[in-house]
């Protein structure tokens, strides 16, 4: 085997592992995407939770603002044991 046929096949083999190491690569890369894309996800469905807590939390409030304001409006100045429920 000449030089020039050694040369030619060692490129070969060369060409052929960085085209397997760029598959591998490209491979990770499909894999590394795909949990990035579920972690998306997962912050986007915990910021949905986060919202509607914070709409519950709202809600509580406003309802026990009312709740208030009607037992302040049966009361009309008069002490709590005197008051209807």
């Amino acid at each position: 085997m000449s030089d020039y046929t050694r040369e030619v096949d060692e490129l070969r083999d060369q060409l052929n592992r960085c085209r397997d190491y760029i598959a591998e690569l490209e491979a990770k890369c499909r894999d590394l995407t795909e949990k990035l894309h579920e972690a998306e996800l997962a912050i986007e469905h915990n910021r949905h939770l986060a919202d509607e807590e914070q709409l519950r939390g709202a809600l509580r409030y406003r309802d026990g603002v009312i709740h208030g304001l009607k037992y302040a409006t049966r009361c009309n100045g008069v002490s709590g044991g005197e008051v209807d429920q």
